[in-house]
């Protein structure tokens, strides 16, 4: 066979799925932003599957039919991209446990698992779905009581206008896949996402005195860009702390989870969300509840202060914090919401220019002594 229609003809013919002809992202990107991801690399394979560029019979026969292949399988990508289900986090070929509960959605199966997180208004259950000859996990939340729907239905709807838009920081809010109901209870069903709170990031034995700032620094990034985007969509998350940012350590990804208390351009709807307390929520919620971007800015930072080893009452953080970090963290804090910045997007830019100020870029591995 021909040196170059033999590897992508192997390639395209022993694939089961379409992720392992395309490039596998580490994390789904939005419909319109993977097709221009994919366009390309389809086009290269397309040209190498041409038959008329081969003079052997059996080569033109192995293109078309390799070319036929990889038609399926880019339709399938596009399919599963529109979907949400394209590059799942840990799917395997292995099928749905065969015990246990199941519900099926939307003509998916779903089988539900452990409880792994207990809230005030609903709690989360780890679940697997049934996709592509396989199965991945996913994340089921369900109501405790139909009187407590109303929370994931503003959860749902926050999630809806945070997607409404092929950005890149599509990646850093949950993904749903659908909802579901379980008697009057309402439920949802996201994307999995491997990786851990920074809560549990700080129990960790490395990072228990706190995280190497050189690590923060990124988590910064990931966080003020995210806000820059919602707050410029009119989302107020208003409840950022170490339980709702999750991270995945070996891309240096960052979610933003616990949307069920945000709110939706409040300067014009009227919209509030409630004080649930703590040191790193913004004064301004329990007091006049007049919330803007600020409250996030503040809660970030807090949260931030707390993950380097610094006390988010006090503000102090440790000697080894670079006094420039230090300042821009603690500019993020003050008490009057007035005094604070109100625009993510100048931090974010801010950010940028001050880690190039203090270090070279490079990629720094997060090390961590229990698995993610």
């Amino acid at each position: 066979m021909d040196a170059d229609l033999q590897p992508i003809h192997d390639r395209v013919m022993q694939a089961r799925r379409s992720e392992e002809i395309f490039d596998e992202l580490t994390v789904v990107l939005p419909p319109r932003l993977l097709e221009q991801h994919l366009a390309p690399e389809m086009e290269r394979m397309r040209a190498v599957l041409d038959e008329t560029a081969y003079s052997s019979f059996d080569d033109r026969e192995a293109a078309r039919l390799a070319r036929g292949r990889l038609e399926e399988l880019y339709r399938d990508a596009l399919i599963k991209s529109g979907k949400g289900h394209y590059v799942l986090d840990g799917f395997s070929f292995a099928p749905l446990p065969s015990g246990g509960k199941k519900i099926v959605v939307d003509g998916v199966t779903y089988s539900i698992g452990e409880v792994c997180h207990v809230g005030s208004h609903s709690s989360c259950y780890s679940g697997r779905m049934s996709v592509d000859h396989g199965s991945a996990p996913v994340i089921m939340r369900l109501a405790h009581a139909p009187d407590e729907n109303p929370y994931l239905f503003n959860e749902i709807r926050m999630l809806d206008i945070l997607h409404r838009q092929d950005v890149g920081y599509w990646r850093n809010v949950p993904y749903m896949l659908t909802r579901f109901n379980a008697g009057e209870r309402i439920g949802i069903i996201c994307r999995y996402f491997e990786g851990l709170t920074l809560a549990a990031l700080r129990e960790d034995p490395l990072h228990r005195a706190g995280l190497d700032q050189r690590h923060m620094v990124w988590v910064l990034d990931r966080m003020l860009g995210l806000l820059g985007y919602m707050h410029s969509i009119g989302v107020i998350h208003g409840h950022i702390d170490p339980d709702r940012i999750r991270i995945r350590p070996y891309n240096h990804n960052a979610l933003l989870t616990g949307w069920q208390h945000a709110i939706y351009r409040p300067a014009t709807t009227g919209e509030r969300t409630a004080p649930l307390g703590g040191v790193f929520e913004a004064p301004e919620i329990g007091e006049s509840n007049l919330v803007g971007p600020a409250a996030d800015i503040y809660s970030l930072g807090k949260t931030l202060i707390w993950l380097i080893g610094g006390d988010p009452v006090t503000n102090e953080m440790p000697d080894r914090v670079e006094p420039k970090l230090r300042q821009f963290l603690l500019n993020m804090v003050p008490k009057n919401p007035r005094a604070r910045p109100h625009d993510a997007w100048q931090l974010f830019k801010a950010q940028k220019r001050l880690k190039d100020s203090l270090w070279e870029r490079r990629f720094i591995h997060l090390n961590l002594t229990q698995r993610s």
